[in-house]
Parts: C-alpha cells; structure tokens; sequence
C-alpha cells in the first residue's frame, strides 16, 4: 500500500485518533464509515510498519457488546453500527499485526472522552450538561434515565497514550 506517511522515520509512534465518529452518518453512509475508520487505519498502520515505529491505534468501547459489565479487553466484540465495526476492524488488523511480530502497537477501546473544547451534541453528555447548567436550563437526559456510561477525562488519555508510547 503506497502513501503519503513513508517517510515519518523521525517520529517515535504514529498515534491514529483519526475517525468519523457519527454513528447515524455511519449508518447512512456506511462506505465513508469504512473508508475513514478501516482503511484509513490501515495506512496509519502501513507507515507505522514501513518506518518501524511505534503504533497507537485508538478505537471505540462501542465496538462490545453493551449488556456486558463491567467490560475488560476479553469482553465479545458486537459492535451494532458500521462505525463501531470499522473500528473495530481496524483494532483487530492492529493486534493480528502485533500477533504476528509486524507491528509494534497498542490498541485502546476509549469511552466516552470528555474536556475543554467539546461541542455540545450527541454522545457529549458532560458537554450539553454544563452548557445547559450554565444557561440555567434543565439537564435533559433520554430514556429512563437508569443508562450507565463511562467517561474518562481527555488529558488521561493523553497521559495514557503518552505512558504507552
């Protein structure tokens, strides 16, 4: 596969956090979904190899089945959207590189990340809470309210990323 990223000798990792994150948009138009999330993988994975550097590949805990908790690495990948399956695709082309000795890569399954610079909207809940609270407006929360979600800050991932590389 020729691209653009054969020459990042000089970099310690390529780190893809690269995505189209829309899962409805995923849905409409699941070849972009594909296009973006696997085989764009794929070439972040590709200059990592073709450099022999680190690689980080960054994907999504939608990709496991949802009834499952608590959730750890062994959990049944389901994923219910062509987002998450790509995704996920490109999580395990990851770790099938690492198995057979060709990449050298750590792959992470994030939840929901949330900091400074977040648009408010679907998914960004922390987000749309503060936004509202801030106009003194009532928290909306869907369903039942009873849904559990895990978050983690945006500067841990970055440490957690950082510690890996």
């Amino acid at each position: 596969m020729k691209d653009d990223f054969n020459d990042v000798k000089k970099f310690d990792a390529v780190i893809n956090l690269a995505a189209k994150v829309n899962v409805q948009q995923s849905i409409d138009n699941p070849f972009e979904a594909y296009n973006v999330n696997f085989i764009g993988a794929l070439r972040a994975m590709n200059a990592a190899l073709v450099n022999d550097i680190f690689f980080i590949q960054v994907g999504t805990a939608l990709a496991y089945q949802p009834s499952l908790k608590p959730l750890d690495e062994t959990a049944v990948l389901e994923p219910k959207s062509p987002y998450a399956a790509a995704k996920a695709s490109a999580d395990l082309a990851a770790i099938a590189l690492n198995r057979s000795r060709k990449l050298r890569c750590t792959v992470f399954r994030l939840f929901n990340v949330y900091g400074p610079f977040q648009k408010p909207g679907y998914g960004n809940v922390v987000t749309s809470f503060i936004e509202r609270n801030e106009k003194h407006q009532p928290l909306v929360i869907h369903g039942t309210g009873k849904q559990e979600r895990d978050f983690i800050y945006v500067s841990d991932v970055c440490s957690a990323i950082m510690a890996a590389v």
